[in-house]
């Protein structure tokens, strides 16, 4: 097993692969901070660590799900999980009317509109002639989260905070589309805003561990992480698959620690149902890291296989194959073989973490057509 410096930088050269490998094709990611957007850019970290009590009294919430909600909110999402878009779409309009400006459960509202087959593009002209109707804050938020464009996201954002100050969800959304246009100090001073106006605030506590976690401050952003686990598990109007989507965020924060074991346990003990939302190739791609970190190499290739067989498209699995070969099990034929499939689909593939695979990939085969340098004297 490899230790100091040098284990540091071969365990990097797999473990901070690991991310997700899908562009979010509308804004709405911003309902859930996602750390994916992120994973190869380093930030300014928001502030202190962020353990549970930084969220204040939580009851107290601009945000907070009032316990007479509760219940239909959680059979709401219970009937999303169970493939029942319409009877969550009935609960929650009902909900919304309760609680014309919990957005949480807005969010939720447009989730099942989309699940039941609403078209996106109509969906979209909707509630942007709601926002424009009613040019309040909510609405506008609401349209943002539908649109496909950093510029029009980011021109009704600054309307509804404007129209209203005190709220956190536009300053949240700010942040996270700035944040995504690499424009860090713009997303940090929005971030700083919102979570002021909300310390309870879910959205930004998670975009903030993902912050620390991309500024190298990872036992920050563990206390982060797990803050946020913890005030998130019983709120239905968390999406189940940004809980998992935590967890392996969490588990390559260990990992980056040099806590292998415990990054381990973690992806351990997630459920086989969590694979279903989509994840399956980035948990084992973070099992084969931290398997090689732990000096299984043979382990780690073979996660890294079944995680390719999970996400054929995805280059990052294949990166993994090729690394592991040549830098573990010395088979140079194997990892020749695994950077041609990962250049051969980056052909069919607009996502932009493929095309920087590819052009790595084709460096290194280049490097590998050279013929060997003369031995010897001339």
């Amino acid at each position: 097993m490899l230790s100091g410096q040098e284990g540091r930088l071969r365990r990097r050269s797999v473990a901070l692969l690991v991310s997700p490998s899908r562009a979010v094709p509308r804004y709405a990611a911003f309902f859930n901070g996602l750390l994916g957007v992120f994973l190869v850019m380093s930030l300014c970290a928001c502030g202190a660590p962020t353990g549970i009590d930084a969220y204040g009294d939580r009851e107290q919430s601009p945000t907070a799900l009032g316990a007479e909600l509760l219940s239909d909110a959680s059979t709401a999402r219970a009937a999303l999980e169970a493939g029942d878009p319409a009877k969550a779409r009935a609960i929650l309009e009902s909900l919304c009317a309760k609680a014309p400006h919990d957005l949480g459960l807005a969010a939720m509202l447009q989730e099942s509109e989309l699940v039941a087959g609403e078209d996106p593009s109509a969906l979209r002209a909707r509630y942007l002639a709601l926002a424009r109707e009613r040019d309040d804050a909510d609405s506008l938020v609401l349209a943002a989260r539908l649109e496909s464009t950093a510029a029009e996201a980011r021109s009704m954002l600054e309307r509804a905070a404007a129209r209203d100050p005190k709220n956190a969800w536009p300053r949240y959304g700010l942040a996270f589309v700035q944040a995504r246009e690499g424009l860090w100090g713009e997303a940090q001073a929005h971030l700083k805003q919102a979570l002021a106006i909300d310390p309870a605030h879910l959205p930004s506590r998670r975009l903030e561990a993902a912050l620390l976690a991309r500024d190298g401050k990872f036992e920050a952003a563990r206390t982060s992480y797990s803050a946020w686990l913890e005030a998130s598990k019983t709120d239905p109007r968390v999406d189940p698959s940004a809980r998992v989507a935590a967890e392996l965020d969490l588990a390559l924060v260990e990992l980056e620690m040099g806590e292998a074991k415990a990054a381990r346990a973690r992806l351990a003990a997630l459920p086989e149902a969590s694979d279903a939302t989509g994840v399956a190739g980035r948990r084992l791609c973070l099992i084969a890291a931290t398997e090689q970190t732990l000096g299984h190499p043979e382990l780690a290739f073979d996660a890294a296989k079944r995680a390719e067989a999970a996400d054929p498209h995805g280059a990052l699995a294949m990166v993994q194959q090729a690394l592991l070969n040549d830098q573990w099990l010395h088979d140079p034929a194997a990892a020749r073989a695994a950077w041609q499939r990962v250049l051969g689909g980056a052909r069919t593939s607009g996502d932009l973490s493929d095309l920087i695979q590819s052009m790595r990939a084709r460096v290194v085969l280049e490097r590998l057509d050279q013929p060997p340098a003369p031995q010897g004297r001339p």
